[in-house]
């Protein structure tokens, strides 16, 4: 008996082993129904696909034994992963690589071996398709060639089960991704609603208070009531106009068409105000009869990209171009942002809220970083719905 020498890509090798991950997974169909057709097909007592690794030979399936696995060195597969073709054992007594293996000198008392390699996509041999017999056999070129096909099959079944672990993988970060993007929509709805309640009670309610105050003194001090009525008018004015400003904040746009331009250079004028922002717009032409929904999506987007960049710690300098022509379309071309990719790959999840709400009005978009520059264009027919 002859120990099978390593390859000499052993370290390559057993990596493309471990890529398909493959070793020890339980049993499946279409191995056990390809082990079957071997066995079928060669008329042997026993069929195996089989997987060598560091120490050990493993049978991903088998026809005619309850082995699962053997060590390496004991492995008549050690032998075939050294070469391209199938290597043919007639009767492995008379062979020197063989004649001493317990399997051949006790146990099955193997006598005939048939071997042909799994080849990995990248051209690695990392097991075998395989047959023995206690009884000397002989082999002819029709029964090697459909060992060969069959080992063909099994690196297809590889890189098929590869494939479809990489987009489960990739359907489970998407679905993590969504869930991440509804519990930031909680946590941004639970921010509102905690803002509505400050202002209402901090602001509205005082004013409220204060207003009651003035018209009681009136209503007590009958000849010098017109000062303290004049102050509680300017305190409702004052309430009246919080009101809009926080009813706007949270849904700018109520009326079934706007003029789009309006509403967002009114959001700029208060975002410049911000020492960190400098925002220009230019428009093309007057934007007009845009539905409400797809301006206030629009609003949305332009907004929450700016706040977005907003968050690498720089200061924000931006040109929106509008062209509400026969599309809407909307462009920001924003100045030096530090670190412009990996700000994007933090910000991963608020521009994927960005890319639902194009999505949803069946919009286009085209995002381009070079140089520390950030350029993003949206795209949208007027009659999105």
């Amino acid at each position: 008996m002859r120990k099978a020498h390593l390859p000499l890509d052993e370290e390559i090798r057993l990596s493309e082993l471990e890529g398909y991950n493959i070793m020890y997974t339980p049993p499946e169909k279409e191995f056990d129904d390809l082990a079957e057709l071997v066995k079928q097909i060669t008329h042997c007592t026993y069929a195996a696909i089989s997987f060598i690794d560091k120490d050990r030979q493993w049978y991903k399936a088998s026809v005619g034994s309850s082995r699962t696995e053997v060590p390496r060195e004991l492995s008549f597969c050690s032998h075939t992963i050294l070469q391209k073709d199938t290597l043919v054992v007639p009767n492995a007594t008379l062979d020197e690589r063989f004649a001493g293996n317990p399997a051949v000198t006790g146990g099955a008392f193997i006598r005939f071996y048939a071997g042909t390699p799994i080849v990995s996509s990248n051209g690695y041999n990392i097991g075998t398709v395989c047959v023995c017999d206690s009884r000397e056999l002989s082999f002819d070129d029709q029964q090697v060639r459909a060992m060969e096909i069959i080992a063909l099959q099994v690196t297809k079944l590889l890189e098929l089960r590869k494939r479809n672990a990489l987009i489960l993988k990739k359907a489970d970060a998407l679905i993590d991704i969504e869930r991440k993007t509804l519990q930031r929509t909680l946590n941004e709805q639970e921010k509102e609603r905690q803002l509505i309640g400050i202002e209402l009670h901090e602001n509205f309610a005082q004013i409220v208070a204060s207003c009651l105050m003035y018209l009681n003194v009136a209503e007590d001090t009958d000849s010098a009531s017109a000062p303290f009525v004049q102050k509680a008018k300017r305190q409702l004015g004052s309430l009246v106009d919080e009101m809009r400003k926080l009813s706007k904040s949270f849904n700018p746009i109520n009326v079934p068409c706007i003029d789009l331009e309006d509403i967002l250079s009114d959001f700029l004028l208060q975002l410049n105000r911000k020492p960190w922002f400098d925002i220009e717009m230019k428009w093309k032409d007057k934007a007009t009869n845009i539905p409400s929904d797809l301006a206030l999506n629009i609003f949305r987007i332009t907004a929450q990209f700016l706040e977005m960049l907003a968050c690498n710690g720089d200061k924000v300098e931006a040109i929106i171009y509008i062209d509400p022509s026969q599309a809407i379309n909307v462009k920001i071309d924003c100045g030096s942002i530090i670190n412009s990719t990996e700000l994007l790959d933090e910000q991963s999840l608020t521009f994927n809220t960005i890319l639902n709400r194009i999505e949803l009005h069946g919009g286009m978009y085209e995002l381009r970083t070079e140089d520390n520059r950030i350029s993003f264009r949206c795209s949208f027919a007027r009659n999105s719905n």
